[in-house]
């Protein structure tokens, strides 16, 4: 079965454009001209990879994608003519996976589309030695992925739990950012800023002091790793 995708925007000239590049490439595409839209087909119908415009006529694409967070937890790639690092950060901060500028260039759209697809069902079908892990303060339910911090639950992306995990089953271990982008993201695209935003919002929910981390600490220079201190 052909991977749906469903693109948000409200160019009909793009949109059409996208779907001939997609469609060419196997995949089946549905449009969505406005968040509205775009809410009603993602509560209807399972996708497996969204494309969103940063600017709608009815909403911003950022708000939207946060909305998307509470219904789906496949990839969310922001396509924009915004392309600041502000721009960038801000996506990739309320749930989005990747950040492309138009004009979209065919061979990238693809290549990027593809990487996400195949990095997502790595992560939904990798095995685990066990389904539930403690460290320190930390409790994580794979199986259920779910986390609790001192014994209460917070809630994270699809994103931030795999960032998580990853730490959980390396306690004490320094890992680089090379390492941790190929564990979370693929390595096909590394971005440093991207890894940044990451940790910097994992960071927001399990830290008591985000500002001052103990969970989640910077080895700077080299990466990051999760502390096996008692005081955390």
């Amino acid at each position: 079965m052909a991977d749906k995708i469903l693109v948000v925007d409200d160019d009909p000239v793009l949109c059409e454009l996208i779907s001939a590049y997609l469609k060419n490439d196997g995949f089946d595409v549905v449009v969505a001209s406005s968040g509205q839209q775009a809410l009603h087909l993602l509560s209807t119908a399972t996708y497996d990879l969204l494309l969103l415009d940063v600017v709608l006529p009815d909403t911003d694409g950022n708000q939207l994608a946060q909305q998307m967070r509470t219904l789906t937890n496949i990839p969310i790639l922001f396509i924009s003519t915004r392309d600041s690092e502000v721009d960038k950060a801000i996506g990739l901060g309320v749930g989005g996976d990747d950040y492309l500028t138009k004009p979209l260039s065919r061979i990238e759209l693809v290549a990027r589309i593809k990487a996400h697809l195949r990095r997502y069902r790595q992560i939904q079908t990798k095995p685990f030695d066990s389904v539930s892990t403690s460290v320190g303060p930390i409790r994580i339910d794979i199986s259920q992925r779910r986390i609790w911090i001192h014994d209460k639950e917070v809630t994270l992306t699809t994103r931030e739990f795999n960032l998580l995990r990853v730490f959980t089953q390396n306690p004490g271990q320094v890992l680089t950012k090379e390492q941790l982008f190929e564990l979370v993201w693929g390595d096909e695209f590394f971005d440093d800023n991207t890894l940044m935003v990451a940790v910097r919002r994992l960071r927001s929910k399990i830290e008591s002091n985000p500002t001052e981390p103990k969970l989640i600490e910077t080895v700077w220079g080299v990466g990051y790793r999760l502390s096996l201190k008692k005081s955390c």
